[in-house]
C-alpha cells in the first residue's frame, strides 16, 4: 500500500472519508477455495477515519503512526457499531493481530465490555493470546460477563470466573495479582438439564421453577475450573487458598470413576481439597460413608486405574476414610487378575485402614467385633488361578492381620495358602 506524499501533520488526524463498500474478490467471499484470504478491499457506506481505515486493512505500522501523531483510539466508529475502534477492530476484522491490538490498548483505548471481548474472540476462533493480553493488563477488575460457561448461564460472572474456565494459570495468575479478592467470589449461575455433565457446586440447589429440571446455584472460580475439567486450572486455585465445598468434592471423586484419562493431577486436587475439609465432623460422616461405597459404584471402571491412583494409604490418611474388611467382598475379583499391582494398591490400603481402625477403637466406640470376619465368599476364586492365588492370599492375610480371627479366613495356615 502506498501513502500521499505529505506528513500527517499538515492533515487533521482524525479526517474523515465518505465511502461505499465493495469486495475485489470474484464471488463476493473474503476466502478463496484453498482457504487463503483475498486481499479484500473492503470500506463501509459511511464515515469512517484514518485510524478506522487503517484498522481494517490490518496495517499495523500505519495505526502505530496515527497513533503517536494524535489519532484517538477511543473515538467512537461512526459508522455504527460498537463506541471505539479497539471494539471496532475486535468485531469486523478477522485473524486480530495481537501487535495492533497492544497497540490500541497502550494508547488509551478501553474495551467496550468483558462480554464483547470474549464473545468477539469466540467468535474468531478459539481463544487466543489477544483475550489474555485483554483480561492481563487492560480489563476492569470489576467488569462481570453474562453468558454461558461450562454449560451453566451467568449473568454476574466476574473476569476471573471465565479466566478459571477457559484460561489459563498464568491469566489466573494476572488476574489474582490484580485483584485477590476475586478468588472467592460467588456468582449465580443456572443450568438446564445435563445434570450429569456439569458440577454441581453445593449441596442445596435452587430449582428454576420455569425451566424443567433447571436449577440455581453459587459458583466459585473453582467450581468452574473443575467443571470445565481444567485440572491445571483447578490445582492453582486451590494453592492459592480457594475455598472447597463439600459438592464439589463429591462431583469431582464421583467423575474421577468415570473420565477416561484420570491424570496424576487430578489426584493432587483431591488431596488438596480433602485438606480443606473436616471429614470427622457428624454432619460430614455420610458423606464418608458414600465416598467409600462409590469406589464399588456400577459406573466405577476397573480399566482407568481408580484404585491405583486413589486408594493409597497416603491420600485415605487426608479424609479419615474408615472401611472393613466386609467390603472387600464387593470387588469383582476376576476382572483383576491382570491387574495385579491394582489390587496391591487395594489390599494396602485396607490394611492401613484397618490398623488405624483399632487404634482408634477405643476412642470412636467403634468394635471390630461389630463386622463380619468370615472369609470372604470369593477367596475360593483364587484356587483357580495358580499364578496369582500364592500372592494374592498372602496380601489379604496382611490386610486381615487386625480382625478379630484371621483364621476365619478358610485356607490359610500361618498366612501362607493351603489349598487343593
Amino acid at each position: 500500500m502506498s501513502y500521499p506524499g505529505y506528513y500527517l501533520s499538515d492533515l487533521p488526524v482524525e479526517l474523515v472519508f465518505e465511502c461505499v463498500q465493495y469486495l475485489d474478490t470474484p464471488d463476493g467471499n473474503d476466502e478463496n477455495d484453498e482457504g487463503d484470504e483475498y486481499d479484500v478491499k473492503f470500506n463501509y457506506d459511511g464515515p469512517s477515519s484514518l485510524l478506522h481505515r487503517a484498522t481494517d486493512y490490518k496495517d499495523v505500522e500505519m495505526v502505530k503512526i496515527l497513533l503517536q501523531n494524535g489519532a484517538d483510539p477511543r473515538l467512537p466508529c461512526t459508522r455504527g457499531g460498537p463506541p471505539g475502534t479497539f471494539d471496532s477492530l475486535l468485531g469486523s476484522t478477522k485473524n486480530i493481530c495481537p501487535l495492533m491490538a497492544e497497540a490500541l490498548l497502550d494508547a488509551g483505548a478501553t474495551p467496550f465490555s468483558l462480554a464483547y471481548v470474549i464473545e468477539s474472540c469466540r467468535f474468531h476462533g478459539p481463544p487466543s493470546s489477544l483475550i489474555d493480553l485483554v483480561l492481563k493488563n487492560y480489563m476492569k477488575m470489576h467488569s462481570t460477563y453474562s453468558g454461558r460457561l461450562s454449560l451453566t448461564d451467568f449473568t454476574d460472572a466476574t473476569i476471573l470466573h471465565y479466566a478459571a474456565s477457559e484460561g489459563t494459570p498464568d491469566l489466573l495468575e494476572a488476574i489474582i495479582s490484580r485483584a485477590p479478592n476475586l478468588l472467592h467470589a460467588g456468582a449465580i449461575g443456572w443450568t438446564n438439564g445435563c445434570l450429569d455433565k456439569v458440577i454441581k457446586p453445593g449441596p442445596d440447589l435452587v430449582p428454576n421453577v420455569d425451566v424443567p429440571r433447571g436449577w440455581y446455584d453459587l459458583y466459585s472460580p473453582l467450581n468452574l475450573a473443575l467443571g470445565s475439567h481444567k485440572e491445571a486450572n483447578a490445582k492453582y486455585l486451590l494453592q492459592c487458598g480457594s475455598k472447597v465445598d463439600i459438592g464439589s468434592f463429591k462431583c469431582v471423586w464421583e467423575q474421577a470413576c468415570e473420565w477416561t484419562k484420570f491424570t496424576p493431577i487430578w489426584v493432587d486436587i483431591l488431596e488438596l481439597m480433602a485438606a480443606k475439609i473436616d471429614f470427622d465432623t457428624p454432619h460430614n460422616t455420610p458423606m464418608i460413608q458414600w465416598c467409600i461405597d462409590f469406589f464399588f459404584h456400577k459406573k466405577a471402571s476397573h480399566e482407568k486405574r481408580f484404585f491405583q491412583n486413589l486408594c493409597l494409604p497416603s491420600f485415605l490418611g487426608n479424609m479419615s476414610l474408615r472401611t472393613r474388611a466386609q467390603y472387600l467382598d464387593k470387588f469383582n475379583v476376576e476382572s483383576y487378575q491382570e491387574h495385579l499391582d491394582e489390587l496391591r494398591y487395594i489390599i494396602a490400603w485396607c490394611e492401613v485402614v484397618l490398623q488405624n481402625e483399632t487404634q482408634l477403637e477405643g476412642k470412636t466406640g467403634i468394635s471390630a467385633r461389630d463386622e463380619p470376619t468370615d472369609c470372604p465368599p470369593w477367596l475360593a476364586c483364587f484356587r483357580k488361578h495358580e499364578k496369582a492365588q500364592q500372592e494374592i492370599v498372602e496380601l489379604l492375610w496382611e490386610a486381615m492381620l487386625d480382625t478379630e480371627s484371621p483364621t476365619n479366613l478358610s485356607g490359610l495356615v500361618g498366612g501362607c495358602y493351603n489349598g487343593t
